[in-house]
């Protein structure tokens, strides 16, 4: 990204309604989700539980 693109894609991101609804689509799933318990459940999946 440079000085020269940035405006132009900012400009796509702000009006393109496609890309609107694909924004608003991952956030109502980003606040769905329960990060806490993923990063956990992750942390076991690959080094395992302790204690």
């Amino acid at each position: 990204m440079t000085e020269e693109t940035l405006p132009p894609a900012i400009k796509v991101v702000l009006s393109d309604e496609v890309m609107r609804l694909k924004a608003q689509d991952l956030g109502e799933k980003s606040r769905n989700e329960d990060d806490v318990a993923n990063a956990v459940a992750a942390f076991h999946r690959y080094l395992g539980p302790i204690g």
